[in-house]
């Protein structure tokens, strides 16, 4: 059997047809590589166990007067515990009804991944101690920063968070629109 070299090249066993095999391997192993990335090691959508007990003693010790807040509401993280807050620092403030309300913000920065039309960086959400057990309200937060800026910026701002869902006996998991 004769072929032309044209079908040479392309039939299973000529040198075109390995190259493109090989490349749509490539393409195939790229796309997986990115899709195991997207599902397992990509923090964005990710959350993190809520660990009840880690943040209950930074909210004992903040009422104890072990951890004090500056002026402006935020209280800094001590390094063990700095992990439980994305700026490392959690924001008090005075519950209307006495006591302490504690929020530690999980996430900060543009809300891309719910509403790609939104472009700037006001979208706060996280974890919410309030001992008048409504969860809601306007209280002491981190002014709004870029994710990548959020751990060096200082600033704190009035926030409005809603609750999400309820963790526990006055703990919540709050954000802005929900």
């Amino acid at each position: 059997m004769h072929y032309s070299r044209t079908a040479q090249r392309t039939k299973p066993g000529g040198a075109l047809f390995a190259r493109r095999c090989r490349w749509i391997a490539g393409c195939v192993c790229g796309v997986l590589a990115a899709v195991v990335w997207a599902a397992v090691l990509c923090p964005l959508g990710r959350e993190e166990p809520f660990k009840r007990s880690e943040y209950a003693a930074v909210v004992s010790a903040i009422e104890r007067g072990t951890l004090v807040p500056d002026g402006a509401g935020a209280v800094p993280l001590p390094t063990a515990s700095a992990g439980l807050s994305v700026t490392g620092r959690a924001y008090v403030t005075a519950a209307p009804r006495g006591g302490l309300i504690v929020f530690f913000p999980s996430w900060l920065g543009r809300q891309a991944l719910l509403n790609p039309l939104q472009m700037d960086d006001a979208w706060v959400e996280g974890y919410l101690y309030d001992p008048s057990s409504t969860g809601g309200g306007c209280i002491t937060g981190p002014a709004y920063a870029a994710p990548w800026r959020a751990r060096r910026d200082r600033g704190t701002t009035t926030v409005c968070v809603n609750p999400d869902r309820r963790i526990g006996d006055r703990w919540f998991h709050v954000s802005q629109f929900s």
